[in-house]
């Protein structure tokens, strides 16, 4: 099954996800969450899986940030939890943790699935009014 097709059966999902996490809310997407959805995928290929996880689902130090990333992380284990049973950033960040040193082969298809779970949430996410970004 190609890429694309796994994407395409993700897509409910993500939608779901979107609005249960609150990232889009009356129809339009919360300020800043389209460029941090948007930034994700591109950031695991070029930082790698770890780095773009502890990223994303770090705490703000004075939470001052317009956008949470750690739910877009949310997100995402909610699109994969009938795969690998995590519900939330801190679940997956985890397993995924534990699951580095494990077989290459399983740590490549994890990495996989969250990149495609993240491209579904990008392709959703702009079938949406999208906020001006003003950052």
């Amino acid at each position: 099954m190609k890429n694309q097709d796994k994407i395409n059966k993700m897509l409910q999902a993500a939608d779901n996800a979107l609005i249960s996490h609150k990232i889009v809310k009356g129809g339009t997407v919360e300020d800043g969450y389209d460029s941090a959805i948007a930034a994700f995928g591109p950031t695991v290929v070029m930082s790698g899986l770890m780095p773009s996880l502890a990223f994303y689902c770090a705490e703000g130090k004075d939470d001052s940030r317009k956008t949470n990333k750690s739910i877009v992380i949310d997100a995402i284990a909610t699109m994969l939890f009938s795969k690998y049973n995590k519900k939330d950033h801190k679940e997956l960040l985890k397993f995924c943790i534990e699951k580095n040193n494990d077989n290459k082969a399983f740590l490549s298809k994890l990495t996989e699935d969250i990149v495609n779970a993240s491209v579904a949430l990008k392709i959703m996410v702009r079938t949406y009014k999208i906020m001006k970004d003003d950052e």
